[in-house]
């Protein structure tokens, strides 16, 4: 009887969005840790960062699209940086510092990165959910990627 309680709790715990924190950076969670039904698909072909320069100029803002190919009506992502700063590019994502998350489902979002004055490669870790619009936990894909982006 405790597991079917759980479940409720769990699929409105964050109505407002994932915490902070879980793009799979290092010493971070990914979104795995609610939704833990289905094994994370590490390296997904599906998640993109359009317009991610391959080599950065310390201090320019470069305008970058958070991308999920073939995404359901309810999905999310959360975006985190070695180094540099993001501006949410639009109402459906906010910034905090070196990291940037969804606040609504839409599969393509605007951001902006500021690159810092890092003299080494910038590492990009993003973590995407493709949820099954069940409201629970249950059935979710959960899709990793990396990205990096040279001096």
């Amino acid at each position: 009887m405790i597991a079917p309680i759980a479940l409720l709790l769990t699929a409105g715990a964050f109505p407002d969005g994932a915490p902070w924190g879980h793009a799979g950076a290092p010493q971070t969670d990914t979104c795995a840790g609610c939704h833990w039904d289905n094994a994370p698909e590490d390296g997904s072909p599906r998640l993109s960062l359009d317009g991610l320069p391959d080599r950065f100029v310390p201090g320019e803002r470069y305008e970058i699209s958070v991308e999920l190919a073939d995404s359901g009506a309810v999905n999310g992502y959360q975006l985190a940086a070695s180094h540099g700063r993001f501006e949410a590019g639009s109402s459906a994502s906010e910034a905090e510092g070196a990291a940037v998350r969804s606040t609504r489902p839409q599969g393509s979002w605007p951001v902006v990165w500021i690159a810092g004055n890092a003299r080494e490669p910038v590492r990009f870790w993003l973590a995407a959910i493709d949820a099954n619009d069940d409201a629970s936990a249950l059935g979710d894909r959960v899709l990793l990627n990396t990205f990096e982006s040279l001096p």
